[in-house]
């Protein structure tokens, strides 16, 4: 039976370890979270690596409005965040994330290093949980870059739960095709194990003709010759997709996507609804 002791206060280190626990589930969640940070950030152009399923290495490098010198401490501490101030923003909240506990969560269990330059900066910065989180200056280009490196390095058992390499990339490469088909207006890049680059360009307008060339290239040239798509407003809301024919059937819902306000929903019976 677990005896108890004194009731007591548990250290920063512990704190960001569960805290991870309810973020960071496997590579994939850190893809997330990376990308949707580049996103608020405003970025028109995100560039990922992948190595190893992401248990290796993911690196997010983006052209966002970056992060100025005395903030880079911060962005890497719990609930620390630039996209809410007080209770009236949970009212109204526009960006993809605002809890402020990725990077934290992610710093709790590897590697990682966290480099930026504002637009108007003269140059950029970087701080890294491998040097002591002390900040030094870096040459890089204006926006930021997030460079993770053996993911449950410190957690052995946490590890073991882990799929394997195909499996993880596998989930990487879902999790970036949801992003990709919810933000026609961001250039993607990606790059697995050092294969050749893909690029997928950013669309002028969000209009079918402008966006199906992304939807061919990630949803295949089958759905994309055999879908329609539906542009319609009722009631205060607009919805917008495609929409498979008979030519486009498949037995598996992998090429299901569904979004409410650019975020990815999974929900049964959302699904059945559709």
């Amino acid at each position: 039976m677990l005896k108890l002791g004194r009731i007591c206060k548990l250290s920063s280190q512990m704190i960001n370890l569960i805290a991870a626990g309810e973020v960071v589930e496997r590579p994939a969640s850190v893809l997330k979270e990376l990308i949707e940070n580049s996103i608020d950030a405003g970025s028109s152009k995100i560039n990922i690596t992948i190595e190893q399923g992401g248990i290796g290495l993911i690196k997010v490098v983006d052209n966002g409005c970056g992060i100025a010198k005395h903030d880079l401490p911060l962005a890497l501490t719990q609930h620390a965040t630039s996209k809410i101030k007080n209770a009236d923003d949970l009212a109204k909240i526009g960006s993809l994330g605002f809890r402020g506990e990725a990077l934290a969560s992610i710093t709790a269990v590897a590697h990682v290093q966290l480099s930026s330059q504002p637009a108007q900066a003269g140059n950029g910065w970087v701080i890294s949980n491998q040097n002591n989180y002390n900040v030094n200056p870096i040459a890089q280009l204006p926006g930021t870059q997030v460079t993770v490196k053996e993911l449950f390095h410190n957690i052995p058992a946490r590890r073991k739960f882990l799929k394997s390499v195909q499996t993880e990339y596998l989930q990487l490469e879902n999790i970036f095709k949801r992003i990709a088909l919810s933000h026609f207006n961001v250039e993607f890049s990606w790059q697995n194990n050092l294969q050749k680059r893909k690029r997928y360009p950013a669309t002028v307008s969000d209009d079918a003709v402008n966006c199906i060339k992304r939807v061919a290239s990630i949803c295949g040239n089958t759905f994309a010759e055999n879908s329609i798509y539906l542009d319609a407003e009722h009631n205060g809301m607009r919805l917008t997709g495609w929409l498979g024919n008979n030519e486009a059937l498949r037995p598996q819902a992998d090429l299901q996507f569904a979004y409410v306000n650019q975020r990815c929903v999974k929900d049964k019976i959302f699904s059945q609804a559709i």
